[in-house]
């Protein structure tokens, strides 16, 4: 048995021997928490090391950080990690800090006895109490854990830093000096060094070539490791580099940022372009990428704080494999800070539930044979379980992609937050899931100052958005279920699972005093065709993109109670009148499958009056131009939606892009793949034929 001292200074040989990192979690008073640690340093040589302190701690003359600033921290290195986490505790934050300790570094995780700590969060951690070095006032004695089996030594050059660095450094390369068309996807956990190994591909690319290189990322902050690691490469070389803001120039190589969507608005002239965190944007916008630009670089994150690339992994790759069937891939397994097998890193992994297994199992050929339980999770069942906490949050971050540790901290501790699941009753497999938000029961004050723009109250989406876009008081005061997120096992997807799912929830909540279903989500084609399919009606799509997404949100509800339905035509009118307005232009950019999506929930605008029907037999015989029937035209395709059913793809984007968006001609021939403005003009009136015959035959 050993006291808390000597227990920390053996396993610090231990870490320091065998290149790995430890969680320590320390628990007693706060003077006796900072004694320890403060004792502790005072046997280290600390004058080259790192060490940083987050959280109100008094401890030698370490200056105090915020716990949120750790999320700036990604591609910096520290030896020492003071965490208190009495007050706060930010999941995404700690793994980002966590990330940049080096092999031989100790994490201090101080809880101390006053803790404001949630008696969830506390009992959470608990089941991970064996997975760390656990030192406690209220013990005298403890017992040293066992070394951990070790694996091949870190490779450490001034160049690279893993063999499979090097090996990611080569890929990159040969995108470049290879057959275009053949764009790279790396792949790993967190630390094994992937946006680094961009930035030294590039300084190598830029000692014999003169090139262009675009770098895109969610956020601006995520490139500045590859801006700096290109240009640590680069003067070792001795090669010429200058900066400026967003761009990097090594001898005649530019190196540039550029956000997601300004790349898609604008098309440039790349001889690479590279994507970090690929994972945190939306498939759509990837694959708009890959036909834009013949060279490119996909790096992301699988299993971090991020929590994003399994759902990566599980669609983008399925869908450029037909785009790109001659992609490859390299996965990055060998950590370039610390060795394999390392505490600290399970501990995070397991606290985190960043464990994600692929999902190898097949669905059954017949769904309808499956027996699924549909339920509400307990808090507790979580609690106790953590296969099945693990296979939930699994499940959501494969389907979402803003799915992160902190969702699962906020499940645990927001009692407004419920957790639905479908489990197969013979295998007890999760089939699927929801996060569900209870939102509304306003009171009259603040409903009137979020309509007048002077508050908006947080946990409270769809009421606030409704009351502040209708004008109206009813969505607010009443109580409302919000489906956050909902997933489906990959094999068992559209077979049907996730309507029963909602009808489950739905069957629930009618008879709980709930008066409207809603839910807000990046909207797509085949999202929005899923929604309406359960009967949700749009209400409102956001005018700005979200940044990371490159989506618009979409607002849709579903009443369960008597007083929704008294406001529900409210809502539709607005989306009626209000969004085929707005395809003329805000959303006059919105491709054409989406628009129409969205249009399903436009209905009847007006009949179409006799004069205006024989205009149109005019014009598709071949007389008026579509100039001087072009509202006859609005109106009779908004009214007749239900016709596209006969048209062919091409004819659809036709009839949206030139008649519902009102765009140029020369936009329509571009985007729609014809040959000139008379072919284009022939094809719109062929379809707008086919639309009143398909009518005529109906009749």
């Amino acid at each position: 048995m050993h006291s808390a001292l000597s227990i920390l200074n053996t396993i610090s040989s231990y870490a320091a021997v065998a290149n790995i990192r430890y969680p320590i979690l320390i628990e007693g008073t706060k003077s006796w928490c900072e004694a320890l640690v403060e004792s502790y340093f005072m046997t280290q040589e600390l004058e080259s090391k790192c060490v940083e302190l987050y959280g109100e701690l008094k401890i030698a003359s370490l200056t105090p950080l915020s716990i949120k600033s750790g999320l700036k921290k990604l591609g910096q290195e520290s030896d020492f990690l003071i965490i208190d986490i009495s007050d706060e505790f930010n999941a995404n934050a700690i793994n980002a800090i966590c990330g940049t300790v080096i092999g031989g570094g100790l994490v201090f995780f101080i809880q101390s006895t006053d803790s404001k700590l949630s008696l969830v969060v506390k009992r959470w951690l608990k089941n991970f109490e064996h997975l760390a070095v656990c030192l406690k006032e209220s013990e005298s004695s403890y017992v040293l854990p066992q070394i951990p089996p070790l694996n091949q030594p870190i490779v450490h050059t001034s160049m690279y830093r893993s063999l499979d660095q090097e090996k990611a450094v080569h890929g990159i390369m040969k995108v470049v000096t290879g057959h275009a068309k053949r764009p790279l996807v790396m792949t790993a956990d967190r630390g094994r060094g992937k946006s680094s190994a961009i930035g030294i591909a590039i300084a190598e690319l830029a000692i014999t070539r003169k090139l262009t290189i675009g770098i895109t990322a969610p956020q601006r902050a995520s490139v500045d490791e590859i801006f700096m690691h290109a240009e640590r490469i680069a003067l070792l070389n001795n090669l010429k580099v200058s900066i400026q803001k967003n761009q990097l120039t090594i001898n005649e190589t530019q190196i540039i940022y550029i956000a997601p969507d300004e790349l898609l608005r604008v098309s440039k002239n790349l001889d690479l372009l590279c994507v970090d965190e690929a994972a945190a944007i939306p498939a759509p916008m990837l694959l708009s990428l890959i036909e834009q630009y013949s060279r490119m670089v996909f790096s992301t994150t699988i299993n971090g704080y991020e929590g994003t690339g399994r759902g990566f992994e599980i669609k983008f790759k399925k869908q450029l494999a037909q785009l790109r069937p001659s992609y490859r891939v390299i996965e990055m397994k060998q950590p370039i800070r610390w060795n394999m097998n390392d505490p600290l890193e399970l501990w995070l992994s397991s606290v985190f539930l960043l464990n994600h297994m692929d999902d190898t199992s097949s669905s059954l050929e017949d769904i309808s044979s499956l027996s699924i339980d549909f339920s509400s999770l307990l808090i507790s069942d979580l609690l106790d379980n953590t296969d099945l906490a693990q296979s939930l949050f699994s499940l959501l971050v494969s389907a979402h992609y803003q799915t992160s540790p902190n969702d699962w901290l906020s499940l645990l501790m927001d009692p407004t937050l419920s957790c639905w699941v479908g489990i197969e009753k013979d295998s007890k497999r999760l089939l699927c899931c929801t996060l569900l938000s209870k939102e509304g029961e306003l009171d009259n004050d603040l409903i009137n100052d979020i309509q007048y723009g002077r508050r908006r109250p947080k946990g409270h989406l769809a009421p606030v958005s409704l009351t502040q876009t209708l004008c109206i008081d009813e969505p607010a005061l009443q109580t409302s279920i919000r489906v956050m997120r909902i997933a489906v096992a990959v094999g068992y997807q559209h077979n049907g699972i996730g309507s029963q799912f909602m009808k489950a929830i739905e069957d629930y909540y009618s008879t709980k005093g709930i008066d409207y279903l809603s839910t807000s989500f990046g909207s797509t084609a085949e999202l929005n065709n899923f929604w309406n399919s359960l009967g949700f009606k749009f209400v409102r799509l956001g005018i700005s993109k979200d940044k990371a997404s490159g989506t618009h949100s979409l607002l849709a509800v579903k009443p369960l109670s008597n007083k929704a339905d008294a406001w529900l035509p409210v809502a539709i009118d607005y989306f009626k009148t209000s969004f085929p307005e707005q395809l003329m232009s805000t959303f006059s950019s919105l491709n054409h499958h989406e628009t129409h999506s969205l249009l399903m929930g436009v209905s009847n605008i007006e009949p179409i009056k006799p004069l205006m029907e024989k205009r149109i037999n005019i014009f598709i015989e071949g007389g008026l131009g579509f100039e001087l029937i072009q509202f006859e035209l609005r109106q009779f395709v908004l009214s007749n939606l239900s016709t596209f059913a006969s048209l062919t793809n091409q004819q659809i984007e036709v009839v949206i892009t030139k008649v519902i968006q009102v765009q140029d001609w020369s936009l329509v021939v571009a985007q729609c793949d014809l040959v000139g403005r008379k072919n284009a003009e022939r094809t719109l009136r062929e379809s707008i034929k086919a639309m009143v015959y398909n009518l005529q035959c109906k009749s």
